[in-house]
């Protein structure tokens, strides 16, 4: 029996080996996985602005979307020219891709993360407002960057004459500018997170948050070639699939940090884009086009008075503006018939 019962698993096994190995002649490998498509891609400053790529590399969102992605950094300037050299396939830049199409190359946008100026203005502890800094040197990256751009901006809206007034002096990059200060060698500069904790806990001075001003400025996008998108459509669009999942990301943890510790906060936030500008139209627009749940709307109204006036803000007249478009009755008459409730946040 128990010889029988042996034969039998033997000629059961042999039988099964048989199947297999026709079935395996009939169709195709089933182990093996698609090919991952190689491409390479700079972030162009050590700031928080190219998170969502690091987060697109480290959480395998490339990978799950079939790319292999060589991640790497390089100086913005010397990025775009590795660019137009076909050195490299995707950079993260601001207006310099803009720059390097006008001189004749085929560098183009395919994604704009951050369109407003991200600084913060940090100086020497004795200068006293942005006017202090004639005769004195402003650090910037590199010319024509965003931290150069804004500089001469905020300068020349001070009454100073940049490259006159205040000297420039261009270190490359953000870190560069943070040790610079602390050492004495520049007298202000623009800095983005993380570097303004560091130029914070150096004992650094805060002259302006920019941030707040909300300046419209492509500060940091994404480019890459017309040539490199036709001949290879499909990594174009995984690339653009994976980046915008990494900025998801961030925002749904954000939001699930907010959850863990009690913090309430709406769905949605509109108004950021008419900061300064919205009248009753526009603001009659927002409303009916407003998504479903909660939006906090961000507005500025009061009254310009001599103190405003000589406030550092440039919302100064267009705070009576938004007054008189939230109190105007198309506005009022426009939310019932949007079926849009007000409430506070003890509502949430």
């Amino acid at each position: 029996m128990k010889r029988r019962t042996c034969g039998f698993k033997k000629h059961r096994w042999a039988a099964l080996l048989a199947l297999f190995a026709v079935s395996a002649l009939l169709r195709p490998s089933l182990a093996a996985e698609p090919a991952l498509l190689q491409t390479t891609a700079v972030y162009g400053v050590i700031a928080t602005d190219p998170l969502y790529l690091w987060i697109a590399q480290d959480k395998g969102l490339f990978q799950k979307n079939g790319l292999q992605v060589d991640l790497t950094h390089i100086p913005t300037n010397q990025a775009v020219q590795a660019l137009v050299g076909g050195k490299v396939n995707f950079v993260t830049a601001g207006p310099q891709i803009l720059e390097a199409n006008l001189a004749g190359s085929d560098t183009v946008y395919i994604m704009s993360p951050v369109n407003a100026f991200v600084f913060s203005l940090y100086s020497q502890p004795a200068i006293a407002n942005i006017k202090a800094l004639a005769g004195k040197t402003f650090g910037a990256t590199n010319k024509g960057t965003p931290s150069d751009i804004a500089a001469h901006m905020l300068l020349t809206k001070n009454g100073l004459k940049p490259d006159i007034d205040v000297k420039f002096a261009y270190l490359k990059e953000i870190p560069a500018l943070v040790a610079a200060l602390q050492q004495g060698i520049i007298d202000a500069a623009l800095l983005t997170p993380p570097a303004t904790l560091t130029a914070r806990n150096f004992g650094l001075k805060e002259l302006l948050n920019v941030t707040e001003l909300k300046i419209p400025f492509v500060q940091h996008a994404i480019g890459t070639t017309r040539s490199y998108i036709s001949a290879n459509p499909e990594v174009v669009r995984r690339f653009v699939r994976s980046a915008a999942e990494g900025l998801e990301f961030l925002r749904s943890r954000f939001h699930r940090v907010l959850a863990d510790h009690h913090c309430r906060t709406t769905d949605h936030f509109a108004g950021f884009q008419l900061t300064g500008r919205f009248r009753t139209a526009e603001l009659v627009r927002l409303i009916r086009e407003l998504p479903e749940g909660t939006t906090e709307f961000m507005c500025h109204p009061g009254r310009c008075r001599d103190d405003l006036r000589k406030a550092r803000t440039r919302l100064k007249e267009s705070r009576e503006r938004e007054l008189a478009a939230l109190i105007a009755p198309e506005v009022r008459q426009s939310l019932p018939e949007c079926g849009v409730q007000l409430e506070n946040y003890r509502a949430l």
